[in-house]
């Protein structure tokens, strides 16, 4: 058995050597690079079909080549990742709406859901009557795409997407920008943040079809970024990017209920900008939740208690003082023995051993080189 670290590369700028995903071979702590593919690719997200090693990466772009620069929105791929560590490409489709922001596979309904963050492009529509002539601005829609998949991996056309709206008036307010979706544990249900019109949305699915089984309204300005689901509880939690909270939330087939809001920060201390909070991830124990906070280089991790309720336990600082590292990603290894986290603009992955009482060993914390980290995915190949 191989072992390989899958990471995706993302910037807010080009880069002369592109982006594409650079897999690693994991022996211990000793992080041996495999080479970069699928350059052309801006990787924002990924998941992995672990029986059959393959790679579902979103490419967050507007612009597809085949429409010349003139718009097509975002893609998602599926990679075949093979013995040796290199990558495939099986196929792709378009992501049918702009900047496509996050993917996830349901295996027990053999789909993929992908996620469009949307960007603020517009178009003008005119038409004429005899009342004379009128103009329409007309917005990019932000959708969230249900695809049905081959039985070698392959992603087939979309079979259904769901179209999002805000109720604020036109031009008072940001567009829906959907940042993410992530399936509960053994159902097929999924958690749609909404950074746009501050909501989340709760899908199911027969695997043709999606519904939008409930809506949570959430607080005005808070920008709903990324989720996670406690593996026992029927309770989920999401995370805020103009805020500096993380929400505990109760769920059924067909609802949702806050139960809690807590700070990702130490009694005191403020956001140092608007754009904060980036990933979290529940240990598979469901003891314990660590939250990544961007600008404030700076891991939060809460103990969670019989309901699902959390209690912060430490704050550990990485990175630089001076200026943020934009991590955008957590990752626990297999073992749940370290915690790893993609620092974009340090082009470095960080990682921290995980005690067993769940703490983070400050002492520990070790770097390795990764241009543009920006999402990271294991994945073990048995030859």
């Amino acid at each position: 058995m191989k072992r390989y670290s899958v990471v995706g590369r993302w910037g807010f700028r080009p880069r002369e050597d592109g982006f594409g995903l650079t897999v690693f071979e994991v022996n211990g702590k000793i992080f041996r690079e495999v080479g970069t593919f699928m350059r052309q690719i801006k990787a924002g997200a990924l998941c992995i079909d672990h029986e059959k090693n393959i790679v579902y990466v979103v490419d967050e772009v507007a612009e597809q080549p085949e429409f010349h620069g003139h718009g097509g929105g975002g893609a998602v791929y599926a990679l075949q990742l093979h013995e040796d560590g290199t990558l495939t490409e099986i196929n792709h489709q378009l992501s049918y709406g702009n900047l496509a922001s996050y993917c996830c596979i349901d295996k027990e309904k053999n789909v993929l859901l992908v996620t469009n963050h949307g960007n603020q492009s517009h178009a003008l529509k005119l038409s004429k009557d005899t009342q004379g002539v009128h103009m329409e601005i007309v917005e990019s829609d932000s959708t969230t795409v249900l695809y049905p998949l081959a039985e070698d991996g392959a992603i087939l056309p979309p079979a259904d997407y769901h179209e999002h709206m805000t109720d604020r008036p036109s031009g008072e307010t940001r567009i829906p920008h959907l940042h993410s979706v992530v399936k509960a544990p053994g159902k097929s249900l999924y958690t749609v943040c909404d950074k746009g019109a501050d909501r989340v949305y709760l899908f199911g699915t027969d695997g043709r079809r999606l519904t939008c089984n409930a809506v949570l309204q959430g607080i005005p300005d808070s920008a709903p970024r990324y989720s996670c689901f406690h593996p026992i509880l029927p309770v989920f939690y999401y995370n805020e990017e103009r805020q500096t909270y993380i929400n505990a939330v109760s769920y059924t087939d067909t609802s949702m209920e806050r139960i809690q809001r807590v700070s990702t920060l130490p009694e005191g201390e403020t956001l140092e900008k608007a754009f904060g909070a980036a990933d979290l991830k529940v240990s598979a124990d469901g003891c314990h939740l660590y939250h990544l906070l961007r600008p404030n280089n700076m891991i939060t991790v809460y103990e969670i208690d019989e309901k699902g309720l959390l209690t912060p336990v430490q704050y550990v600082r990485f990175g630089s003082s001076e200026k943020s590292s934009e991590a955008r990603w957590i990752t626990l290894s297999p073992k749940e023995d370290e915690l790893f986290i993609c620092a974009m603009m340090d082009d470095e992955l960080a990682c921290y051993e995980i005690g067993e009482d769940g703490l983070l060993r400050e002492e520990s914390r070790r770097t390795v080189s990764a241009a543009a980290a920006a999402c990271m995915e294991f994945a073990e190949v048995y030859e």
